[in-house]
């Protein structure tokens, strides 16, 4: 699979201005939101804290249908799309292929610390730029989250055709490294389901993003 080197990236926006929000629910941001949003309302059931087989996704032009379901194996939980084919690959902690989508993926990454911490992880992987590695971004976010004292951080960025998502957290000794890529014309629904994993993302009974409410953001932004 071939991925696309986000250092360049990352060392354009740590120089960035920050605004500081007290919620998520300040800010219209489908793939962090794990509600409702303005643009969309939503309906569905949950099972044991996790979503269940059919969920509607309504806004003024469209109706998405997305069953969801719970996929377990050792100390993981994660609410994944039914169609989407998971795959078994000793390179990455989770991967799964979204139905019939050429090149889309998602994927979870887990990296020992092993005397790095997050930070730190930014900072070498600011060091280990790569030559050549060019890409047309059409739109970039990048966001810190808090919750209980803990940070994560959250990058997303467009390009002509793709759209990325991606979350870096740490829990309990890794690193993990999240990430998302889809199709540009599918945006509105693929940030729901995004959302709708990143939130369900279990590891040892413990959700590791938290309480929406309670989570503070920091936007960076050039």
């Amino acid at each position: 699979m071939k991925r696309i080197d986000l250092y360049i990236i990352i060392f354009l926006l740590v120089s960035c201005n920050s605004n500081e929000y007290t919620s998520l629910n300040d800010i219209n941001l489908p793939e962090l939101n794990a509600k409702e949003t303005k643009d969309y309302r939503i309906e569905g059931k949950y099972i044991n804290g996790y979503k269940n087989d059919k969920w509607n996704y309504f806004n003024d032009n469209n109706h998405s249908i997305i069953h969801w379901g719970l996929y377990e194996k050792q100390e993981l939980k994660i609410n994944i799309p039914k169609s989407w084919l998971i795959k078994e690959d000793s390179k990455y902690y989770f991967y799964a292929l979204p139905e019939k989508k050429d090149d889309d993926f998602f994927l979870i990454n887990r990296i020992k610390e092993d005397n790095i911490n997050l930070k730190n992880f930014f900072d070498q992987a600011i060091h280990k730029l790569l030559d050549g590695n060019t890409i047309k971004i059409t739109n970039k976010l990048f966001f810190k989250i808090e919750y209980e004292n803990n940070e994560k951080y959250y990058l997303r960025f467009d390009t002509n055709e793709d759209s990325y998502y991606m979350v870096y957290l740490e829990y309990n000794g890794y690193i993990y490294d999240i990430t998302y890529r889809t199709k540009n014309k599918e945006r509105d629904i693929n940030k729901h389901i995004f959302s709708g994993i990143l939130f369900s993302l279990t590891i040892s009974d413990s959700k590791l993003i938290g309480n929406q409410k309670k989570l503070k953001i920091t936007r960076l932004s050039l």
